[in-house]
């Protein structure tokens, strides 16, 4: 599949496969397999027209922009080097290009053969390929749309708006036929005119035409012995064949499990066929053992996806089987997670007990270890506790465990260590100690300190020593994720007296641990208590509280908290956005300073936008300005909400362990969704793991920037969004 600026991508792994672990938060299921880098600011991969083709943007001049009408080819038309290859049109740059595909475990790497140049490139500007078929000769046809102008007039420079040649061409279109020189036509015979019997014999053709053809014909009816027939052909035909006649016998209704084991006997992809058309119940633990030794990666992780209709009793054996083969292919990984709900805990202990000695796959036992603590009755995760802290994985199985009972909410985390055996409440204290000191040395990686940071903060947090060491980190640490951390933990742990110790500080702290306590503090009274107190004193700045924080803080349950939020956070509320931009026009869109407008842009923008390299890609691209006037730029920023993408509404989301996260979704499968944060994090949420979520109807950008951008700093930065694509020097200036 393709879109515009993404011209191959595969779907690795089925919405429906991963949607059998509410647990999983599988994050992305597509893969882009094409070998050519993407541009920058998401323009797509590399292309060379030969016309004087051109975009709207010059950052996406020479990249895929409209990729469209994908197809893999396997006519015998173009020669025997360019079956099997896969063509991508681009009508914007006049051309049709090709990938060549190699199996890479689940999916594919592709490259194009063409280094430099395409399979076909066109002169003319008029030739604008939109889709492409396979003809009934072997041949490749390129639909052809045949207009001057493709660019809708919306995205255009106003000035181009009404030129006269943007309906050139709308009643008119081509259809170009591309064989090999000296390649002859594949004979066609007229397929709907034979019978049955002999329409079957083409499910193995080679050419994908006739396949699919006779597939049509044959499915269309009458159906009268036909089934009896391509049960024969399952057993004898080609593999081609068997393939074609096992997926049209299910388009036909028939479902029998001795068929699916007959194409699992055969292994290769007549056995994928029968895995993917299997029924809970069709397949046994030993026929998908069976299945392993017989093929690659691919086999593996289609066998792995097809163990979730075993009794749950029954997967163990052959995802522990996988797992230790081919666990680190991260495809694999999914496909094993995915078919593991219910047998969490004996997979995690098979693969903890034959990696014994040696390293494991540590993506694979965390992410089983946060399972089970998050589903487990807590005293079998107390179990597991114990056994993973005389295991050779502590860190990994440890932090997962944790992480899970953590995600449950409410007083789990109380309650779990609370019931924990003597001597593992001794190792685990053990653990956290050492732990500790791991999360303070500044020469280890940022992500096994946080990893270390958390698992100490959660069991010994409420401990003076720990939490004065976690204060000292939040203070004090070089690395700013951290500071972070170790924040959020001690607002979690510290006792209601002690959560103004958080604030203590304040304006020397980093503004990435302003923002975590702040977030938090809107589901914890006493935390929010100690902010306001901070305000009310003058030791926080009003300012650092956004209208979004402050309009959920007005709104709490405690009353005496929400009233003293709308008296002292009121400055908070934007004022009506008419007014203000009304104040800014005059001096706004008057002259102003490119350079100057970048320093304000990384200050006030960065966090969600990315233009010239700097900043998130959280919020939409803004750095094609040419289309917009100053005017339009000045409504945009200070009037977000007056036309919003519906792809970048907010979201507030709300995870059973009672946090709040406001974000923009940027994908889901299966339940799951993968969350961006205003800062540009990311984070996957699993679908058992989201209580709630609920569109605010608003963007993520907040109203009221007037309060930290003046006139005159908006002056510059609308011209930095109008002209840094000019502060190279090696573009020219429009007009100069």
């Amino acid at each position: 599949m393709c879109d515009n600026r993404h011209h191959l991508r595969h779907v690795v792994v089925e919405a429906g496969v991963v949607k059998a672990n509410p647990l999983l938060a599988p994050g992305e299921l597509l893969a882009d397999v094409a070998g050519e880098e993407g541009g920058p600011l998401s323009s797509g991969g590399k292309v060379y027209p030969i016309s004087r083709n051109w975009t709207t943007s010059n950052l996406h001049a020479g990249r895929f922009t409209a990729a469209c009408g994908v197809l893999a080819f396997q006519g015998a038309g173009l020669g025997r080097e360019h079956q099997g290859s896969v063509f991508t049109c681009d009508p914007t740059g006049n051309l049709v290009h090709e990938e060549r595909l190699s199996p890479k475990g689940l999916t594919f790497s592709a490259r194009s053969p063409q280094q430099g140049s395409e399979f076909l490139a066109a002169k003319d500007e008029w030739f604008r390929p939109v889709s492409l078929v396979e003809a009934p000769d072997g041949s490749l046809l390129i639909l052809d749309m045949a207009r001057a102008v493709i660019e809708h007039p919306e995205f255009m420079p106003p000035e181009l708006r009404n030129r006269p040649d943007l309906l050139w061409g709308r009643d008119k279109g081509r259809i170009w036929r591309v064989r090999a020189k000296g390649v002859l036509p594949s004979k066609v015979p007229d397929l709907s005119q034979m019978g049955r019997h002999d329409l079957e014999d083409y499910l193995g053709a080679e050419s994908a035409w006739l396949r699919g053809t006779a597939f049509r014909l044959l499915l269309e009816g009458p159906h009268l012995g036909v089934v009896e027939r391509l049960t024969g052909t399952l057993s004898q035909g080609s593999p081609l064949a068997r393939f074609h006649a096992l997926w049209l016998l299910a388009a036909l209704g028939v479902e029998d499990k001795r068929l699916v084991a007959e194409a699992l006997a055969q292994g290769g992809p007549v056995a994928e066929a029968g895995l993917a058309l299997a029924r809970p119940g069709d397949v046994t633990a030993d026929q998908l053992m069976g299945l392993l030794g017989r093929g690659g990666d691919r086999l593996a992780g289609k066998v792995a996806q097809a163990a979730q209709k075993l009794p749950v009793g029954e997967r163990t054996g052959v995802l522990a089987k996988i797992a230790l083969a081919q666990g680190g292919d991260p495809w694999i990984r999914l496909s094993v997670l995915a078919s593991a709900h219910g047998c969490q805990r004996a997979l995690l202990e098979t693969l903890v007990q034959a990696s014994a000695g040696k390293a494991g796959d540590a993506g694979l036992l965390r992410e089983l270890a946060r399972q089970c603590g998050r589903s487990l009755p807590l005293g079998e995760a107390g179990e597991l506790l114990g056994v993973a802290l005389e295991s050779g994985q502590a860190e990994v199985l440890v932090g997962g465990l944790i992480q899970g009972v953590t995600q449950r909410g409410g007083p789990a985390v109380a309650d779990f260590l609370a019931g924990l055996p003597a001597g593992t409440r001794r190792a685990l204290a053990e653990f956290g100690t050492r732990e500790l000191a791991v999360a303070g040395d500044v020469n280890l990686p940022s992500a096994r300190r946080l990893e270390a940071l958390f698992v100490a903060g959660t069991v010994a947090g409420s401990e003076d020593g720990v939490s004065g060491q976690m204060a000292r980190l939040m203070r004090e640490d070089p690395d700013t994720q951290v500071r972070a951390r170790a924040a959020g933990l001690l607002a979690g742990t510290l006792p209601p007296a002690r959560q103004k110790e958080l604030v203590a500080g304040w304006k020397a702290q980093l503004p990435a641990v302003r923002s975590e306590i702040l977030d938090l503090a809107g589901g914890k009274p006493m935390l929010a208590r100690a902010v306001l107190d901070g305000v009310e004193a003058g030791e926080v700045p009003v300012t650092d509280l956004d209208a979004r924080r402050a309009a959920r803080w007005m709104a709490m349950v405690d009353m005496e908290l929400a009233g003293r939020a709308k008296k002292l956070l009121a400055a908070c509320i934007p004022a009506p956005r008419d007014g203000v931009i009304a104040q800014y026009q005059g001096t706004a869109l008057a002259g102003g300073d490119a350079l100057r407008g970048r320093e304000v842009f990384a200050r006030n923008c960065a966090s969600c936008h990315r233009v010239e390299g700097q900043g998130k890609d959280v919020g939409p691209d803004i750095s094609d300005t040419r289309t917009k006037t100053a005017e339009m730029l000045l409504g945009d920023i200070l009037d977000p909400n007056r036309a919003i993408d519906g792809a970048y509404v907010a979201q507030t989301v709300t995870t059973v362990d009672g946090r709040v996260r406001a974000g923009v979704i940027q994908g889901a499968a299966g339940g799951a969704i993968r969350l961006v944060l205003p800062d540009g994090k990311v984070e996957d949420l699993a679908r058992g793991d989201i209580e709630e979520i609920v569109s605010t109807g608003k963007s993520l950008m907040p109203e009221g920037l007037e309060k930290t951008i003046s006139p005159e700093q908006m002056a510059d930065l609308i011209r930095y969004l109008k002209d840094w694509r000019y502060l190279d020097g090696k573009t020219p200036v429009p007009g100069k």
